[in-house]
């Protein structure tokens, strides 16, 4: 039995230990997300103040500027998608990793609560086994000399 709640142990050591990167792996790509609706943003920003020709000579520029604008912002809508996708997969992972580390959990206080049970049960039958004996007068105990004579 001991054998067996040191294997419980461990293995809730390590199922913790995945657990927390697999929930370091999904704080990394909402972080990435982020970034990227910061940049988004930024996009967004710069087209505002940009939409307008500021100077005659910077005219013929300005379509060619919002093309690479709108590209430069297709790609990062291209990017947040596969990181949603990849989030999903990665939250999906956390949540059987976190449920697998409960049923570990439950599995572990089942036995420690049947070890304790155990020892309990065993005192208790060491502690009829004695009281027996000194009724008996086969006591083992410090009177066991005196009846013995």
């Amino acid at each position: 039995m001991a054998g067996r709640l040191h294997t419980l142990e461990l293995m809730g050591r390590l199922r913790q230990r995945a657990l927390e990167a697999q929930a370091a792996k999904v704080r990394q790509i909402w972080a990435r997300i982020a970034e990227i609706d910061a940049a988004r943003a930024g996009l967004h920003a710069a087209l505002q103040g940009g939409g307008a020709p500021r100077s005659v000579e910077a005219a013929p520029y300005l379509p060619g500027y919002l093309r690479a604008m709108r590209a430069e912002e297709a790609k990062l809508l291209e990017e947040r998608a596969t990181l949603k996708t990849a989030l999903a997969e990665a939250e999906a992972t956390l949540l059987a990793r976190f449920r697998e580390s409960k049923a570990n959990d439950r599995l572990l206080a089942g036995a420690q609560t049947a070890l304790r049970s155990a020892a309990t049960r065993a005192e208790a039958a060491e502690l009829d086994e004695i009281a027996l004996r000194a009724h008996l007068g086969q006591g083992s105990g410090p009177d066991a000399d005196r009846t013995a004579r």
